[in-house]
């Protein structure tokens, strides 16, 4: 009897443990990787076959990265028309597995130190810092670090709401940093808590046991000297913020980037789009055709709040100024839409950014804003700006506006991305750059727009 077990996941590393798993078992077998799709054929009596799934298919770790898995039966010669042209990767982890759990080492064979955890426990329980690597840990006080981590899985809703697919992404092998809403009625008894923070559950075998034997610590709070590994949902997919981790290269520039995910996307050598809109630098919507790239945005940030008001509508400025203060001051910012946020988050005098309220809004529609291009490619930041000052004076909400704002730019996105293809044939068009690290922008580009985010590559650098 043969079986064929099939994965669809873009995890270039997920054929390891389907090997890891078939060499285990001693039967034979053969792995096909294809179009993003594992294939392993096992081939043994029924009662060998039940055993196999019983205890080495169910051993698999779960991926965040999975889409979807069958199984088949195949007669005999299916089998023998396969040619295991697998190959090994050189990919590494110490992440645990359920194989992890069970026998003591995961099948890239790292183990816990028992030293280490019991002189970690006595640190951790003397309200100490513990050092690990490159991370600072610590019992949890407040938000002054990187993420949160759970001594029990129970714990997350003390402080956090997780619905399934969150808990199933932080419980998978990859073990993502997650950002979570807090709760109303946690941010009711704790005045400064944000409205989401960063979670992530134990990921490798020595933090997980120091969780199991931690009494009266609830959390840990980690800090991190290198870059973090942290993902968004997005209905089934999934979207890299940060991190290289589980990707298969690494590039050292975001230019090096790009081009991987154009690689990715097969667009490498066709008429293509990329919108580049970063909370750390200057955004650019830029055309690759012909092997010539062509700037289609200009976004000029105004150099002080002076500048704005001299160039909106007068009597806009006189209305408003007679109902809310005016800012005042130099600004220094990058040319960015983030940069363009901040500053209307400081006339309309909001507390809370515009990215946060607008991730905490929940109707389906917001104010909508005005996001259109002077002089073909130059952005009407004072238009955008005054836009969402008339919403203010008219008494939409906080949370309506900053809705409006994110939801508004998805649809301006969308608009051009139609335009690209309409006016200089663009075949593709991919989103980078850490402002789609908004749930809400990334959703609501994916429901709005042509456009794609990469499945295996993070937003930025």
């Amino acid at each position: 009897m043969v079986l064929e077990f099939c994965f669809y996941i873009k995890a270039f590393y997920f054929g390891d443990f389907l090997e890891f798993m078939a060499k285990n078992s001693a039967l034979e077998y053969k792995i096909t990787k294809s179009d993003g799709i594992f294939r392993l054929f096992v081939k043994a009596k029924t009662a060998e076959l039940e055993n196999f799934i019983s205890s080495q298919i169910s051993q698999i770790p779960h991926s965040i990265f999975l889409e979807n898995s069958e199984v088949f039966k195949r007669e005999i010669s299916a089998f023998n028309e396969q040619k295991n042209i697998f190959q090994k990767s050189n990919f590494k982890s110490e992440n645990i597995t359920p194989y992890c759990l069970k026998n003591g080492v995961n099948e890239f064979d790292a183990r816990s130190d028992e030293n280490f955890i019991n002189s970690a426990i006595a640190t951790l329980n003397n309200a100490q810092i513990l050092r690990y690597k490159d991370l600072e840990i610590c019992a949890f006080g407040d938000f002054a670090c990187d993420y949160m981590v759970p001594v029990r899985v129970e714990n997350i809703a003390k402080i956090f709401i997780a619905d399934e697919s969150a808990l199933i992404a932080l419980c998978s092998f990859e073990k993502p940093v997650l950002r979570l809403k807090t709760s109303a009625l946690y941010r009711q008894n704790h005045k400064n808590a944000p409205r989401s923070f960063n979670l992530r559950l134990p990921w490798d075998l020595n933090i997980f046991k120091i969780c199991q034997k931690l009494e009266n610590i609830a959390f840990l709070g980690v800090k991190s000297k290198s870059e973090i590994f942290s993902v968004n949902l997005l209905n089934k997919a999934v979207l890299i913020n940060s991190g290289f981790d589980f990707s298969p290269k690494k590039a050292n520039s975001n230019n090096e980037l790009i081009k991987l995910i154009l690689a990715e996307k097969s667009l490498e050598n066709k008429t293509s789009a990329v919108f580049n809109l970063s909370k750390t630098s200057d955004d650019f919507i830029r055309v690759f055709k012909n092997n010539e790239c062509y700037e289609m945005l200009k976004i000029t940030t105004p150099s002080s709040f002076d500048e704005i008001y001299k160039n909106i509508n007068q009597n806009l400025l006189n209305n408003f100024k007679a109902n809310f203060t005016l800012k005042t001051g130099e600004i220094g910012a990058n040319n960015s839409f983030y940069a363009l946020f901040n500053i209307i988050k400081e006339i309309l005098n909001f507390d809370d950014e515009i990215l946060e309220l607008g991730d905490d809004f929940n109707l389906q529609k917001g104010v909508r804003i005005s996001y259109k291009l002077i002089n073909k490619n130059e952005l009407d930041v004072f238009g955008l700006i005054s836009s969402a000052m008339s919403f203010r004076l008219a008494g939409a909400s906080k949370q309506d506006i900053a809705f409006g704002i994110i939801e508004s730019l998805a649809f301006f996105i969308g608009d051009m991305c139609d335009i690209l293809r309409a006016e200089l044939d663009c075949q593709g068009e991919i989103l980078c750059g850490s402002l789609f690290s908004t749930k809400s922008l990334s959703r609501l580009c994916v429901l709005h727009t042509k456009a794609t985010f990469s499945q295996i590559y993070p937003l930025e650098i």
